[in-house]
C-alpha cells in the first residue's frame, strides 16, 4: 500500500508532547515519594526511593506507549494531537506483542547515538530503526491511499456475511428518472509523483465524471485517472472506479429525507477491503433512491450510515451498510 507517512518533525513534536505527559506523571509520583520518605534520612531509604521512582517511570512509559499504540486509537496522546497513527506494513492495527517489540527496539535506536530515531527523516517510508525492526509504519490518519508496487499484495480473501436479514426494498410505481447529463470533463494535466502517474481532469458534476471514467480502461498499476468536480473527486485505476473521499456533510445523517438502499452488484472487492481495514473512508456501491427509485453509483462508509444525494431528484438519502461484513482469512 502507499501511505502518506508521518514525517520526522511531526513525530518529533509528538514525542515532546508524550514526554511532557510522562514527566508530569513521574513528577507526581516523585512528590508522593518525597512526602513518604521525607522523615527517613538514611542513605538506604533515599536509594530505595530513587530506584522505586525509576522503576515506576520505566513501567509507566512502557505501558503508555504499548497500550495506546496497540489500542483502537493506534496512537499515543502526542500522536493523536499530530494526526498520526502506528500501523503494520499494510495499514492494520498492531498487536500488543508487536507494540512491545517496537518499544524495546527503541533501545537500539538510542544506542547508536540516536541515529535510529533520525532515520525517520530520510528513509523512504519515514521509518525509524525500531519501526523497521518491528515491521511498523507511522502514517497520517484518515488519508486515502492507493496501492504501491513495491509492497503491493493481493487483498486477503474475503467472505461476505449477511449479518441482518436481507433488505426488502419497498415496491412502488417507478417514476421515470430524469436524464442526468453534464459537460465532458476537460483535461487539465498529467502528473508523475514518484512512480505514480495521474491524469487530472476537471468536470462539472459527478455523474458526467463517472460516466466518463467508466469508458476509460486502466490496465497497469500505479496509473490513475481522476476527475475533480465541485461535488468531490472520482477516479479510475486498475481496481476500478473509486471516490477519493467523502464530503464532510455526508456524515451528517440529519440531512437525510428518506432511506436509500444498497443494490448487490458484482465488482472488485479491493475498495471494500480498503474501507474495512480503515484505510479508505468509503467504498463504491450501487444505490437506489428511496423517493424516486433512481439508481446510481456512490461511495458509502463501511458498516456505518452515510448521507448521499440522489442525482435525479436531489433528495438526500440515508444509506446503511451495516449488513455488509468482510471476514479476512489467511
Amino acid at each position: 500500500m502507499d501511505f502518506e507517512y508521518g514525517g520526522f518533525w511531526r513525530r518529533f513534536a509528538a514525542v515532546i508532547i508524550d514526554s511532557i505527559i510522562i514527566t508530569v506523571f513521574a513528577s507526581i509520583i516523585n512528590a508522593i515519594l518525597i512526602s513518604t520518605f521525607s522523615r527517613r534520612t538514611s542513605p538506604n531509604a533515599a536509594t530505595g526511593a530513587a530506584l522505586l521512582l525509576y522503576f515506576i517511570f520505566l513501567i509507566s512509559s512502557w505501558l503508555y506507549y504499548t497500550l495506546l499504540e496497540s489500542s483502537s486509537k493506534q496512537a499515543t496522546v502526542g500522536k493523536m494531537a499530530l494526526g498520526i497513527i502506528v500501523t503494520d506494513l499494510y495499514g492494520n492495527r498492531i498487536s500488543f506483542g508487536r507494540a512491545n517489540g517496537r518499544y524495546w527496539s527503541k533501545i537500539l535506536s538510542a544506542l547508536i547515538l540516536f541515529i535510529g530515531f533520525i532515520m525517520a527523516g530520510f528513509t523512504e517510508k519515514k521509518q525509524a530503526l525500531h519501526d523497521i525492526i518491528a515491521s511498523c509504519l507511522v502514517v497520517k490518519k484518515d488519508v486515502v491511499v492507493k496501492p504501491k508496487e513495491e509492497v503491493y499484495i493481493k487483498p486477503a480473501k474475503a467472505k461476505f456475511k449477511q449479518v441482518t436479514p436481507p433488505i426488502t426494498i419497498p415496491t412502488k410505481k417507478v417514476t421515470p428518472a430524469t436524464k442526468v447529463e453534464g459537460k465532458q470533463p476537460r483535461f487539465i494535466q498529467k502528473l508523475v509523483k514518484e512512480n505514480r502517474t495521474y491524469e487530472i481532469y476537471k468536470g462539472t458534476d459527478t455523474e458526467s465524471a463517472k460516466k466518463f471514467l467508466i469508458t476509460k480502461r486502466v490496465d497497469k498499476k500505479l496509473y490513475y485517472i481522476e476527475v475533480e468536480t465541485p461535488e468531490g473527486t472520482w477516479g479510475m485505476d486498475i481496481e476500478g472506479l473509486y471516490l477519493v473521499r467523502l464530503l464532510p456533510w455526508q456524515k451528517n445523517i440529519s440531512l437525510a429525507k428518506c432511506d436509500g438502499y444498497i443494490i448487490p452488484m458484482s465488482h472488485s472487492n479491493f475498495g471494500l477491503n480498503m474501507a474495512a481495514r480503515g484505510i479508505s473512508d468509503n467504498f463504491v456501491v450501487k444505490i437506489k433512491c428511496g423517493k424516486c427509485e433512481h439508481e446510481w453509483l456512490d461511495g458509502v462508509r463501511y458498516k456505518n450510515v452515510t448521507a448521499v444525494r440522489c442525482p435525479n431528484c436531489k433528495t438526500i438519502n440515508k444509506v446503511d451498510s451495516g449488513n455488509i461484513t468482510v471476514l479476512f482469512t489467511k
